[in-house]
């Protein structure tokens, strides 16, 4: 197989990953699900849920400055996320299923990335 060389040749072969491994490709979909980042604008739950995820997800890319993550403390392990999570105080009345429906796919994609490449 040759490497894909247009972003439409990698999301073709990721979507025909997630469709053709049922297991891992779930575990994938956790992961890519948890990247946008919450409904909610702000920067400190970005910075230690989102930002988290993807420079776990995405470690090469996240150390090597390709993209800047600004303020963000790359040494969390990824269970703290979790105990972070539990203590931050989430918006109420409307935004309140935004912020569950966004705390749902961090919690998943957490577990996904400490099954995959362990808790730290």
């Amino acid at each position: 197989m040759e490497k894909p060389t247009t972003v439409v040749e990698v999301l073709d072969i990721i979507d025909e990953f997630i469709i053709s491994n049922s297991n891992q490709g779930e575990l994938l979909y956790s992961i890519l699900t948890a990247l946008r980042g919450p409904d909610i604008s702000t920067n400190e739950l970005k910075q230690n849920t989102t930002a988290i995820i993807r420079a776990n997800a995405f470690p090469k890319t996240a150390h090597g400055g390709a993209y800047t993550l600004g303020d963000v403390n790359l040494d969390v392990s990824l269970s703290e996320i979790e105990d972070w999570l539990e203590q931050y105080n989430l918006p109420p009345a409307n935004a309140f299923f935004y912020a569950q429906h966004f705390k749902a796919h961090i919690i998943c994609a957490v577990q996904v990335l400490i099954k995959i490449r362990g808790p730290e």
